[in-house]
């Protein structure tokens, strides 16, 4: 069982709303890129395809994720730091997909 996060009354593990009070159960969190106000479990923020939660993210994990033209850029030194990496058009292309797909999926879930 989990409480409220408004009430504090017990509720279901998988309840969205609470039952007494009517609020939502997942808290808000600001993505740090563009400012846009996200669910706390959602992994990338659908406006600009930022992950949301990086230190969950393994380099293998990213590795898997990107295409093997990206990967080899990075192992040949073409992105100078994490920041060109993340801001360069190809990868923000890719993370934009990935939010879409994200967000596709999760609303078909609910």
């Amino acid at each position: 069982m989990k409480k409220c996060i408004k009430c504090g009354e017990l509720l279901p593990p998988d309840a969205r709303f609470c039952d007494e009070c009517g609020a939502k159960q997942t808290e808000s969190i600001v993505c740090s890129e563009c400012g846009t106000v996200l669910d706390a479990d959602v992994t990338y923020c659908p406006k600009c395809g930022m992950p949301v939660k990086m230190e969950e993210l393994t380099p293998e994990m990213i590795e898997k994720m990107l295409p093997p033209e990206i990967v080899e850029k990075v192992y040949s030194g073409a992105y100078k730091s994490e920041e060109e990496f993340i801001s360069s058009p190809e990868v923000r292309k890719i993370m934009t997909e990935m939010a879409v797909e994200y967000a596709i999926q999760k609303s078909k879930e609910k």
